[in-house]
């Protein structure tokens, strides 16, 4: 189409379909017509399917990059993208630049113009995902669950071929997902399908039964990674991604009578950053960790890997919260008071600081002895941030902010 020449006009296109919500039931019907529509391109290359509640960009980042130096071609789509949304559509780690991506984006518009039922933004994405990796004849695709797994667009693979990840789980999404450990589990086990394989860490008795049991009915074999000691720069959370992704890789090359990756190839595949997780921004001289941590799982293992990395450092926190449920968290908050009690709020929620500030403590009552800056506006927020002369600072929450935050400190 003549009228989209850019990344901006991409996003403009894209608002025309609905979102799909995380509050209401979602069924599958229209995504697998739509990849019947097209030819089922996912049942024609090999995919790597990771769901999880908390690892699962990082896993599927290292997935691919250990694949990368084990020479194969890898297409990888993640969920959600921090940059631009190219980042949903990378070759070899690498996110198609601008006027490739307009071109596979204009040739899709127009290859999916005469089907004839409504698509949500994030099946158009995935859909494209899959017919483009099946384009490019890529050796194996990495595709991240948005959310869940069962009912997730991504779920829609049928090659006895698919490789299943599964990272650890947690409660997250519960208005969809369900509000036990139990619904959850059953939900990421939901990518399990007939003679798979399926690769992930033991976790409780709860989590291994109803994964053994799904992986059962299925005829899917369970893989568990097996503690390796590696001499890499990671933190403990993202080496524990690392190990589930290289057992899944050391399998694949095994299976291929490949060689297994040397010690540089291990520390090349590990020495990628990973937008949004655990990255490390030197701004100033300030040191900015920028994480994703949106739940409370999240938001302990970050507490955890920051007191072991910088003991002793003097911190300052911004949280950014995007719904009442987080705001009204206080186990997420009182975790991340661990690290510092000098914590800054903000939010994407249409609220004035004192608004935000009186919502927050009506919902926290074991904190409101404590002080706690309240700046709803965020980019006030993180220029109050950026005036800190602490040692360190920490930016974690809602994704969607820190997108923008990753902009301005890296423009």
């Amino acid at each position: 189409m003549k009228d989209i020449n850019n990344f901006k006009d991409i996003d403009k296109y894209l608002r025309r379909f609905k979102h799909t919500t995380t509050t209401q039931p979602y069924n599958l019907k229209c995504m697998k017509d739509l990849m019947k529509f097209l030819g089922n391109p996912q049942n024609k290359i090999k995919i790597i399917h990771v769901a999880g509640t908390s690892g699962k960009t990082s896993t599927s980042y290292y997935i691919a990059s250990l694949l990368k130096q084990a020479g194969y071609s890898t297409g990888m789509s993640i969920s959600p993208h921090i940059d631009e949304i190219n980042e949903r559509l990378q070759i070899n780690l690498t996110p198609l630049n601008e006027t490739d991506y307009i071109k596979a984006f204009n040739e899709f518009i127009e290859l999916i113009n005469t089907f004839d039922e409504k698509i949500t933004y994030y099946e158009f994405l995935i859909a494209m995902a899959f017919w483009y990796f099946n384009k490019q004849n890529v050796d194996y695709a990495v595709i991240e669950v948005g959310i869940g797994g069962l009912l997730d667009g991504t779920n829609v693979v049928d090659n006895p071929n698919k490789i299943c990840v599964i990272t650890d789980i947690g409660l997250d999404h519960t208005k969809l997902l369900g509000n036990t450990i139990a619904q959850i589990t059953k939900q990421k086990a939901g990518i399990i399908t007939k003679n798979s394989k399926v690769f992930c860490y033991k976790q409780s008795n709860e989590i291994n039964n109803i994964i053994q049991k799904v992986a059962k009915l299925n005829n899917a074999s369970v893989y568990h990674p097996k503690e390796r000691k590696y001499a890499l720069p990671l933190n403990d959370f993202q080496k524990r991604n690392f190990i589930l992704a290289n057992s899944l890789v050391s399998n694949i090359i095994v299976e291929n009578n490949k060689a297994e990756l040397n010690k540089l190839q291990l520390e090349k595949a590990a020495s990628i950053i990973i937008p949004g997780r655990f990255e490390v921004i030197k701004d100033n001289k300030k040191t900015v960790i920028l994480d994703g941590a949106h739940n409370l799982q999240k938001i302990r293992t970050l507490v955890h890997d920051i007191e072991k990395i910088y003991p002793g450092k003097s911190m300052r926190v911004l949280l950014t919260l995007d719904s009442d449920d987080l705001l009204k968290n206080n186990e997420i908050i009182l975790s991340i008071l661990q690290l510092s009690n000098n914590l800054i709020i903000t939010t994407l929620l249409d609220l004035d600081n004192n608004q935000l500030k009186d919502k927050f403590y009506n919902s926290n009552k074991s904190t409101n002895k404590i002080k706690i800056t309240f700046i709803a506006d965020p980019l006030s927020a993180l220029a109050e941030l950026l005036k800190s002369d602490d040692e360190l600072l920490i930016i974690t929450g809602s994704f969607y902010l820190l997108r923008k935050y990753r902009y301005l400190l890296i423009k």
